[in-house]
This record gives C-alpha cells, structure tokens and sequence, in this order.
C-alpha cells in the first residue's frame, strides 16, 4: 500500500478526535495504461509506471505528464466527491514528481527547474473538462501555492456552505510564463481527501505521526541518530540524522510524509519536540530528544534478540501550546554485522618463537578465538583456541590478546596465520591473515662477551642480509639504532650498567630475533 495511503488511514484512524473524515483516495493501483473511472487527463498525460523515490524506488503507477512550461499547465480533474457533510473543509494531498523520460529514482530531480505552482478549484460533480473553469463553476479556489520542491504536498481548500457533492480540478503549472523544461516528466500521484474543522485562517492542532526507524547494526554500544515526523516539506535535519528510514511503521497508523496537515500555520523551526515516555526503548538505550526534533538512541551494552522492536513516545508542540503525540519505533536488525570488530593483528617473529597479538575494538555475543596457521602446501589448522575476555562476550572498549606459536618453523618457508572467531549462537568469522617467511637455517645473534663491561661484540649471522638493529634499555628506551645495515659486526660501548635488548630485525624474511645483554 502507498505511503499517501497509510496517511490518510492514520488521519481516519483518530477521525473522532480530529473531526476529520476520509473521502476518497487514488494511488492508481495496477491501472497501467488506463485512467480509474471518472479521472480526467489534459491532454498529453496518461497513467505509466515509474519508480516512486518515496517508496524504495519501487515500480508503481501514476499520472506521467510533460513537464509544464509557459501556457502548457497538467491538469487533472477528479470523479466526484461526496462529503457526508455540506460545507466542510477538504484537505487535499498529492505526490509531485519531476523526472528525465527515464523515470526511475537515478533521474529524478528534487527541486523543479523553475518555480511550479498549482491551483485547485472547487467545481460541480457536473463538470467535466481541465480547462481552467469560469464563473458558477467556481464553487471555491486555492490560487497560486509555489512547488518549489517536488515530493509530497497538502492543502486545505474551503467548501462552500451547503455543498457536499464536488469534483476538484488541479493545474500545476510554471510561475514564469517564458520558462520551459525540455525532457521534463512530471508524475502526480496519491491524491487523497479528506475532511478537517481546520482553517487556513485559524491555527489547527499539529497531527504527530508514528514512524519506524532502522538500526543500521546490532552493536549494543552504537549510537543512533534520527529525525522525527516534521511539518515542514522544506526542512533538512542536521548532518548524520537520519530521517524515517522506513516509510511505515507498524500497523496502519504510521507515516512517512513531512507535514501535519496544517503546513502553513506550523512551519518546523516554530514547533516544539519533547520526550512523554522512553517506553520499552529504555530497556536497551538511553533517548534523547532535541526541541528541534531531532534524537539520538545511544545503546547501554544490553543485547537485543534480533528483529527487537522498541518504542518511545514523544510530543510535539505549535506556538498556541496546541499539541499531539505519537510513537517512534526503532527496529533492532538481526545479525547486526561482525560480532567482533578487530582493530589490529599482527604476527611476529622472534629467535624461537612466533608472536601473534590481535585487539578488538568490539564484541558482540563473542564465545572464543581460534588461532589458526597454515603452512605453504596445507590447510589451515587451529593452533590454540583463547576464550573471549568480555563480559558475557559483550565489549564495547579495546581489549588485547596474545598467542606464542612455539613450533620450530625452520624450513617451512612461508607460514600463514589468521584467527577465527565464534560467537555464542556458534556464528563465525575471521581476522585478515598474515604471514611469515622463514629461511632454510635457523638464524641467531651472537652476543660476546655476555655479560659484558666496556665492549660486547654483535654478530649478525650469514645470509642474513638487510637487517635494522635496535637497542633497548630495560625500561624500553631505545639507546641506539642502525636502519638497513648489512654489517655482520658491531660493537656495543658506552652503555650504562644494566640490562638491555637487543632486537635484529631481518628485512627478507621478517624474522626479529631477539637477545638480552647484561653490562655489569
């Protein structure tokens, strides 16, 4: 069912509190080629399908019209509306759209090319023509209201006392006569009545709406950001909010359009957002909502089952302290992403022993890792398996783990590692690899005399090639270092009583061997 649709059905949803009345509503249904019964076209426009930008972009139909321009208007006029009471007020709502002949989302336009504007006129169920009506057919008119912005629109016309049987004529049109808008469709959908008590002379209620949000992931520490139902077409909600993602919410008293109903009379900067109950939302995050309408939905680390519905409700208010409420509902997606986010992974090499650190960066639901290595001509294999160190597997702060891999790796060649992790549900996935090349022999680094005094002699074996060495005191400041040396010998004076490390790295392989000096 269309979004204009669901509108209508909340507005007639709480008629008895609202005075207000559904008539009659047109989406255009599977009608593709042909007018609903008592439709009529100016000429050139025709019922075509197009993909509705405010429903996922998903194939519907709708009135397909040239873009207008000069003397060239799109009119249309409705069957006959029948109010079950004389001299009401009808609200009157479309969806306006300005496309390329293509018509789908990627070539539609959000604003028109020049100023569009649209009358309504008010005439007998006996008139049937889109020219622009005279004299007693004129039973009422709402003149020259700009479209700036193609999308959804609505506009209270006021009936004339006794009447309760009417057809409305709608010309849309260009405000500057000499403008044109070559290769220019528009398409007009959803036009909905309904009656109100409102004016536009008087200040009416504000109409808030449920909606439905989605949570882009399970993270039980994300935070959230969303826009609230707002009254006013034009506004734009600050950077990284995001407006109804969904164009329903649950049930049929949910919506996705940007007025209430009475957009005159309640631009958005003038209306007042405020938080009545964070309801069930409360169980899983804390809520807050701005004056401007604008929230954030910040999770207190609380796992949600996926597919969890929550709810707060809020109150929005106009500057005559008239006022409504409604419910927003924030979905909770299933999955949610990696359970674990690993910020980093390394593998090292040192004289007898492989190190692999990783740290995560999240945990989600996170049972244990699998540390797995692969040698150039097998299979991966698991190594050594580490339980996760979260609380109940949840973690929303950096947390480190290390493994040694203690097997000689002499003559192996290329050694590969990754780490597999499972969480609790037994759902897995895996950290990037990493590897390390080893020589046919087995390298070391000859320290003498050790313990030493005045001068230690450092030999770099054969073969070793390209190596940086460094020079550590115990506190792990370095004291001296040599980049991309190829010496075999170097001699170590002036150093300090204490204990040191000495660190070669081997830039062909990857091997970092790893000695401790004594000076006495």
């Amino acid at each position: 069912m269309k979004k204009f649709l669901l509108f209508i059905l909340a507005l007639f949803a709480s008629a008895t509190l609202r005075a207000q009345t559904l008539i009659s509503c047109e989406s255009f249904g599977t009608n593709n080629g042909n007018k609903p019964s008592g439709w009529v076209l100016s000429q050139g426009a025709k019922i075509e399908q197009y993909n509705n930008p405010d429903a996922s972009c998903l194939v519907e139909n709708g009135i397909v019209t040239p873009g207008v321009g000069g003397n060239n208007p799109a009119n249309v006029l409705t069957p006959t509306i029948t109010s079950p009471f004389a001299g009401a007020n009808i609200f009157a709502g479309f969806d306006i759209w300005a496309f390329d002949a293509n018509l789908n989302c990627s070539s539609r336009k959000t604003q028109f090319l020049c100023v569009t504007v649209i009358d309504i006129f008010i005439v007998p169920s006996t008139y049937n023509s889109t020219t622009e009506p005279t004299g007693s057919d004129i039973l009422g008119s709402y003149l020259d209201f700009p479209l700036t912005n193609t999308g959804t629109y609505g506009i209270i016309v006021n009936l004339p006392v006794g009447v309760n049987q009417f057809k409305l004529l709608f010309r849309f049109g260009a405000q500057d006569q000499n403008c044109n808008q070559p290769g220019i469709k528009y398409v007009l959908d959803n036009f909905c009545f309904y009656l109100t008590d409102c004016q536009l002379s008087v200040t009416c209620p504000p109409i808030a709406n449920d909606d439905q949000f989605n949570l882009p992931t399970n993270n039980v520490y994300a935070t959230f950001k969303g826009n609230l139902y707002g009254s006013n077409l034009a506004y734009t909600p600050p950077a990284t909010y995001e407006t109804r993602s969904l164009p329903t919410g649950p049930g049929s008293n949910a919506v996705n359009d940007g007025f209430d109903g009475d957009p005159d009379n309640h631009p958005q900067p003038q209306m007042t957002w405020s938080l009545i109950n964070a309801n069930t939302a409360a169980t899983y995050g804390t809520v807050t909502l701005n004056p401007d309408g604008t929230f954030s939905f910040v999770r207190n680390g609380t796992v949600a089952p996926s597919n969890t519905l929550v709810n707060f409700i809020y109150q929005v208010k106009d500057p005559t302290n008239l006022k409504d409420t409604a419910v927003a509902y924030i979905l909770v997606p299933s999955g949610g992403g990696l359970p674990v986010k690993f910020a980093s992974f390394s593998a090292q090499q040192y004289s007898d022993k492989v190190v692999l650190k990783w740290q995560t960066a999240q945990e989600l639901n996170n049972k244990e890792f699998e540390v797995q290595r692969k040698f150039s001509s097998g299979y991966f294999q698991t190594i050594a398996t580490v339980p996760s160190k979260a609380l109940y597997g949840n973690s929303g702060i950096s947390i480190d783990y290390t493994v040694n891999d203690a097997e000689s790796l002499v003559g192996r060649g290329q050694v590969f590692y990754r780490i597999k992790q499972v969480d609790l549900d037994a759902k897995e996935s895996y950290s990037e690899i990493r590897s390390i090349r080893n020589n046919s022999k087995k390298f070391s680094v000859l320290l003498y005399p050790n313990p030493g005094k005045d001068l230690v002699k450092v030999t770099i074996p054969e073969g070793a090639g390209i190596v940086d060495i460094y020079v550590n005191d115990i506190s792990g400041k370095e004291v001296k270092r040599w980049n991309a040396t190829s010496l075999k010998n170097i001699q170590l004076t002036n150093l300090k009583p204490g204990i040191y490390t000495i660190r070669v790295n081997v830039k062909e392989t990857g091997d970092v061997l790893v000695n401790k000096l004594v000076i006495q």
